[in-house]
């Protein structure tokens, strides 16, 4: 044998094993290979760091990594993160995978719409056509091989995909039954009907328009005994089908995953304060470093900027000077409430008293909530040690308070009832526009620096014995037909009005741009609000 034919026979050797090998890999690929050493071997993104560079490695972070792990070991699973986590990267080459393990599988993504759910099935063929052509080829390049060397010679899996779906065929078996598919449906009335699946995935489910019907519809399609998984993945929405699933997950049998911001090791706590300093009312909605945060926040949060860390202060005693006053929101079936206030020379408002019950205590009638409030103004003179009254300049209460109720037979307005309470302090009735109520509080609220401390602070603070109003702030939505007004929450919304009549009252005095709702300035005054606040504030 010559020397060249001793390196030709080599060559074909060589050759001959490393196809071997690669249809040994291809095979550990399709049958036994783990999903996470799928991803970390073989499993590209698209790059938005780098523009000359459009696509990445997938290196997962350790929290993508044990939520991989969650996912696959659950049936059920809830997922509330922060953003820009690749969560939905995760998800979707987790379902290409599947798709290319089993024969017949199906998976169904929703998204809230069309242009997204096209979107979803643009990432699965992106990270489709990263993998190597030994394991899967493009259906264009399957019709090429076909062309040049005749119909059956290709044994191996294609891809074909159209605007809502990517399917997986393998090429021998061309048929439905053999036919692995992802596909994809926008967040529309009906949709998840009439098709079974293996996999269910709602992306940013807590915006769903029809969600409870879509869930409803989608959930027995992939309800079996002995298969069948279901993953909701969202930032949360205030009220929605998602956030109670996820505050009941586990009378729903469901399995929660909680990501925060720091999910990316590349944030830290300098990282989180320079962001905090551009975006002040926005992080936690956008960034929560909690559950708590993430569920107090929501892209339909009506005060996202409201932080305990910023509006909240330890109490302390008020100087004597300061120019006082008081609020009351009357409730009876509801939740009532009543507020002092105090403002400092630098005009910042001071929430420092708080008379009001959780939903579930016993109702107190409006006399002796009176009483309770007036007792509260009584106390002793710490300068004389004698007993004093607390001056309030005024009350402000709605304009129902002052009305009488046709099914109380005795005539009486709650303005009477407060009388009988042994309030003798003057009663002035609220500004009730509950557009310029949202843009007063967003102006109060505000974030800005401190010069003093070079913290953050607001020109409105309330102390924290005023626990019920803290409470509920972070609960306040906006009205789903008018972002700028708050939804009417009847149960809780008691406290935010008389927050918003107590600060209204104030500041129209302090602006001298008010004297009745009627007049130009107080419209101006509140357009002007508006407009400042829109786009800061409002719902994307």
């Amino acid at each position: 044998m010559s020397k060249s034919n001793e390196v030709t026979d080599s060559n074909i050797e060589i050759e001959s094993a490393f196809m071997q090998a690669l249809t040994l890999e291809r095979d550990y690929i399709l049958t036994d290979m783990p999903t996470e050493e799928f991803i970390d071997e073989y499993v590209y993104i698209e790059n938005k760091d780098n523009p000359g560079e459009p696509t990445v490695k997938f290196e997962m972070w350790e929290g993508q990594r044990t939520a991989l792990r969650e996912m696959i070991d659950n049936r059920l699973c809830i997922i509330l993160k922060a953003r820009q986590l690749g969560f939905t990267w995760l998800c979707l080459s987790m379902f290409v995978h599947f798709v290319l393990k089993f024969v017949g599988f199906r998976v169904i993504v929703l998204s809230e719409t069309e242009e997204k759910s096209k979107e979803l099935i643009n990432r699965c063929d992106l990270i489709l056509s990263k993998l190597p052509e030994w394991v899967i080829v493009s259906e264009e390049k399957f019709k090429q091989y076909k062309r040049a060397n005749g119909a059956g010679k290709y044994k191996g899996l294609y891809y074909r995909k159209s605007t809502l779906k990517v399917e997986i065929v393998r090429a021998d078996r061309d048929d439905e039954a053999h036919t692995s598919t992802i596909i994809a449906q926008p967040a529309t009335a009906g949709a998840g009907r009439s098709l079974t699946a293996d996999i269910v995935f709602f992306d940013e489910w807590a915006f769903h328009k029809f969600a409870e019907d879509i869930f409803n519809a989608a959930y027995p399609t992939m309800a079996r005994p002995t298969s069948g998984k279901f993953i909701g993945l969202s930032t949360n929405k205030r009220g929605s089908l998602y956030e109670d699933i996820w505050k009941h997950a586990a009378e729903r049998k469901f399995h929660k995953i909680f990501r925060s911001c720091f999910t990316d090791p590349r944030r830290d706590e300098k990282w989180y304060e320079e962001t905090a300093a551009t975006m002040r009312g926005k992080m936690q909605q956008e960034f929560p470093r909690t559950e708590e945060e993430a569920l107090n926040a929501g892209e339909n949060v009506a005060f996202p900027e409201f932080s305990e860390s910023i509006h909240v202060c330890e109490p302390f005693d008020i100087p004597d000077h300061w120019y006082k006053w008081g609020s009351v929101d009357n409730g009876y079936n509801d939740p009532y409430a009543w507020y002092k206030y105090a403002v400092s020379e630098d005009g910042t408002v001071y929430v420092y008293f708080e008379l009001s019950r959780w939903r579930d205590e016993p109702q107190v009638v409006y006399s002796q909530q009176a009483r309770m409030f007036a007792n509260s103004l009584i106390h002793l003179s710490k300068k004389t040690n004698e007993i004093e009254i607390e001056k309030l300049n005024y009350i402000v209460a709605g304009k129902d308070a002052w009305n009488t109720h046709h099914r109380d037979k005795t005539g009486k307005s709650l303005i009477d009832y407060y009388r009988e309470g042994g309030l003798a302090v003057g009663f002035i009735p609220a500004v009730t526009d509950r557009v310029l109520r949202k843009a007063t509080m967003h102006e109060y609220l505000k974030p800005i620096n401190d010069e003093n401390t070079g913290g953050v602070t607001a020109k409105l603070q309330i102390f924290n014995t005023c626990e019920y109003l803290i409470s509920i702030l972070p609960q306040l939505v906006v009205d789903d037909n008018d972002p700028e007004k708050v939804a009417d929450l009847s149960d809780i919304d008691n406290c935010y009005d008389s927050l918003g009549y107590g600060l209204l009252s104030y500041h129209l005095k302090r602006t001298k741009t008010h004297k009745t709702d009627s007049r130009p300035n107080h419209i101006k005054y509140r357009d002007k609000l508006v407009a400042r606040n829109k786009g800061r504030y409002r719902r994307r």
